[in-house]
């Protein structure tokens, strides 16, 4: 029996108390790592942009305070030893301290890429529970962004978070698939993340010592054009977000890939679907695959095609079944060799997400017309490409760090690759 799934142990994540839960592996790790850096990159989120007249904080604490009630983990910050790290509630918590608000320079616009900007890197407070709200003034109208910590929060928290905030209705958590026998299971996890620990073919983006400093840019896309797609070539949408990832890297690097075998590695987290039932928007459980980018390929059909035949539905169905039970019998120093190879861009070069929400959401009576995803970019990775679907158009974050050589050009090289994938299908 391996190690990590042994019959007996306690589950991680367990509640063994009346109030707050015990912190889980991958939330120490990355919390550890956040600190030993020194680093306020660990910090994930969105951001959502509304026309209009800017709200005052009053009416932001206001709308919080009311939905307070169906987000008991806000009130949890990080507490308890080193050896036995637990989330329990803040004993002087108030929703003043969370709630924000920035102006950005007259001139300087109400663009994404702006509004991110000026919230990458902000800090949270570690002596509170680790998130934020900000209300965001721009010259026309303003942004509203929720930040949490990645130890506190995954991808999927968050957003499930926001949607709770100010969706019409609060979002539910689906249940896991059944489970295979532990020992099988175990096996099959391994051969899950062995592609993880060796190290990628070589990519320029990583040659350059990281500065720490990250950067946003953006790109939008109207969804019918990528639907259009997906249909001519029976692909999934994130299928085709795949493959315009490929050809980014493929026209922003062409010296790293002289062979048409030449491959890059993402890695995408995967919703594992059950939580604990009384915080479900508490800590880390996503599943990862980890996905061989075919950036030698020229024919961006071919690159689609290829894509295709390894991230399908049954793949990720698998990964959410063997990565639920991995999660249960994870010890700490699983969870932390887990965060350190992740992290390493030798490793993993590039990080995506993609986050569905379609549903709209409101504040005061005003529909966001407009939201992106605020992605965690771990130290010395170099990019982080999260893609949010948001009513009738497709919403694309570039997280890069500073020192990324061309990194001004990905949202051009991204409207250019679904350029590229639908002259390939035109009859």
């Amino acid at each position: 029996m391996l190690p990590m799934l042994r019959k007996g142990r306690p589950t991680r994540g367990e509640d063994t108390s009346a109030c707050g839960a015990p912190q889980g592996s991958i939330d120490r790790a990355l919390l550890n790592l956040a600190h030993r850096t020194n680093d306020s990159g660990m910090h994930l989120g969105a951001v959502l942009l509304f026309d209009g007249e800017p709200p005052d904080t009053d009416a932001l604490v206001t709308h919080v305070t009311e939905r307070l009630p169906l987000l008991p983990e806000l009130t949890l910050r990080a507490a308890g030893s080193a050896r036995k790290p637990r989330w329990e509630p803040d004993p002087a918590f108030d929703i003043g301290h969370h709630i924000h608000q920035v102006s950005l320079p007259p001139g300087s616009g109400s663009s994404a890429d702006n509004v991110i900007n000026a919230m990458v890197g902000l800090p949270l407070d570690s002596r509170r529970p680790l998130w934020g709200l900000w209300l965001i003034r721009t010259d026309h109208g303003y942004a509203l962004c929720y930040r949490a910590h990645h130890g506190f929060q995954d991808g999927q928290a968050a957003t499930h978070t926001l949607r709770t905030l100010f969706a019409p209705s609060p979002p539910r958590f689906a249940r896991s698939p059944a489970r295979p026998p532990a020992l099988r299971l175990g096996l099959a996890v391994v051969k899950d993340m062995l592609p993880l620990l060796r190290r990628t073919a070589h990519w320029s983006g990583v040659d350059q010592p990281p500065s720490l400093r990250r950067v946003a840019g953006t790109a939008d896309v109207d969804l019918v054009r990528l639907q259009a797609i997906a249909r001519a070539t029976d692909s999934t949408l994130n299928q085709v977000c795949l493959t315009l990832v490929t050809s980014l890297l493929r026209a922003g690097f062409p010296g790293d890939w002289p062979d048409s075998d030449q491959t890059s590695r993402a890695t995408m987290g995967v919703a594992l679907g059950t939580r604990d039932t009384r915080y479900p928007r508490l800590g880390n459980r996503l599943g990862v695959a980890h996905i061989t980018l075919p950036c030698g390929e020229s024919s961006a059909l071919r690159r689609l095609d290829l894509l295709h035949a390894q991230v399908t539905p049954e793949y990720l169905a698998r990964i959410r079944q063997h990565h639920a039970v991995l999660f249960q019998r994870m010890p700490y120093w699983c969870g932390k060799l887990g965060v350190h190879v992740s992290a390493h861009p030798r490793f993993v070069p590039l990080l995506v997400a993609e986050i569905r929400g379609r549903a709209a959401m409101t504040f005061a009576g005003v529909t966001a017309h407009a939201a992106y995803a605020l992605p965690a970019l771990p130290p010395r990775q170099p990019l982080f490409i999260a893609w949010v679907v948001y009513r009738n158009r497709l919403h694309t974050t570039f997280l890069a760090d500073e020192k990324l050589a061309g990194r001004e050009q990905f949202p051009n090289l991204w409207q250019q690759a679904v350029d590229e994938l639908e002259a390939q299908i035109a009859p």
